[in-house]
């Protein structure tokens, strides 16, 4: 099947799976490194007409993670990219259950194939929404991607910024993964 309508976002549609990913995250003594495999799978959804000015077309996606160790389940996350091509923008909503929900924006290079995206929201931007316990205990307070995207290949790079255990901490996500299907 054929995506083309949804610009840069057509080569997402389908199923990613790696395991080479690398998770950076905070302790309340330093800080912990762990290797996560990961599946994600993006479903397009059609247009979407905002205040009737605006016109996306986007794509749904579920992204499950698991510690390589030990199976642990470390993160689950949901959420929609959006494709504005008028604007020639890239929007992307994403929700975990922590109590987290954040829209970054951002453009898009075509390179060798593929494409290029790289975003960006800061809480004082109103682009970050979060429970008040993780607002007191774990706030997030910047949040930027870099993803690149071609036929069968899908890396990026998660860039969060988190007041947690007294401290700023930059947390950190890279994974490369393989289309499946």
């Amino acid at each position: 099947m054929h995506h083309e309508y949804l610009g840069p976002l057509a080569l997402l549609v389908g199923t990613w799976t790696g395991d080479k990913g690398i998770d950076t995250s905070p302790e309340p003594d330093g800080t912990e490194i762990n290797y996560f495999r990961e599946t994600v799978t993006y479903t397009p959804i059609g247009d979407v007409d905002n205040a009737e000015e605006q016109e996306l077309v986007g794509v749904h996606y579920h992204q499950v993670v698991h510690r390589i160790r030990d199976s642990k389940h470390l993160h689950d996350q949901c959420g929609y990219w959006m494709w504005d091509k008028a604007n020639q923008k890239v929007i992307h909503n994403l929700s975990i259950p922590r109590g987290v929900s954040v829209v970054l924006e951002g453009d898009v290079e075509e390179v060798d194939g593929g494409y290029i995206l790289r975003l960006r929201g800061r809480d004082n931007e109103g682009k970050i929404a979060q429970s008040e316990f993780m607002k007191a205990k774990a706030r997030t307070t910047s949040m930027s991607m870099t993803l690149e995207v071609h036929d069968d290949t899908l890396s990026y790079d998660l860039d969060m910024d988190l007041e947690i255990y007294g401290r700023t901490f930059d947390h950190l996500d890279k994974a490369t993964l393989t289309k499946k299907a």
